[in-house]
Parts: structure tokens; sequence; C-alpha cells
């Protein structure tokens, strides 16, 4: 099952590679350039995370006092899960455009 999850994963990294690709050229213009992109894609990916490990730190918090409505943070917490998981798919993609060029 991990194994599929995977392979769906690698495959939204080659789709983003292929659409920035299209979008941007094959490359990038310089390994400078490589650099940039990349560490601008880690800053983003980074703050998704954070923002899920303030929902997860708060969730935390409500479920130590018993909160009513502990739960109701799930349902960001998924939301910040899949956008932290597309931004680190774009990091990938651009690695993988850095090393390997055009699709």
């Amino acid at each position: 099952m991990m194994e599929e999850l995977d392979n769906d994963i690698k495959n939204a990294m080659l789709r983003e590679h292929e659409r920035s690709c299209a979008e941007h050229g094959e490359r990038h213009a310089s390994r400078h350039e490589g650099f940039a992109v990349i560490l601008e894609e880690y800053e983003e990916a980074l703050g998704a995370q954070a923002a899920y490990k303030k929902s997860i730190k708060a969730w935390w918090g409500d479920i130590k006092t018993n909160a009513e409505d502990a739960e109701w943070q799930l349902g960001q917490m998924t939301a910040q899960a899949l956008l932290a998981a597309a931004a680190w798919a774009r990091v990938a993609a651009m690695c993988h455009k850095a090393v390997k060029g055009g699709p």
C-alpha cells in the first residue's frame, strides 16, 4: 500500500515537473536560478509544514483539556497536510528539473 502511495507522489512530482517545463522552459537559466527556485519552493513547504505544526499543537492542547469541539481542527489539519504534501512535491519537481532538464 505504501509503495502505491509513493508511486502516486512520484507521479504528482513528475506532472509538476512537466507543467513547470511547459510554462518556464525545460531547464533553469542557470544553477543560480535553479537554486533560487528550489529555495523558494522549500520555504513555501516549510511554511505549510509550520502551519500544520501549529494546528496539531492546538489540537493536542484541546485534547488535553477535554475541549468539546477539539475535532473541528482535523479538517483544517487535513487541508494543511495536503498543502504541505503538494509543496514538497514541487520541491522535488524543481530538484528533478535541475538534474534532468525537460521531460
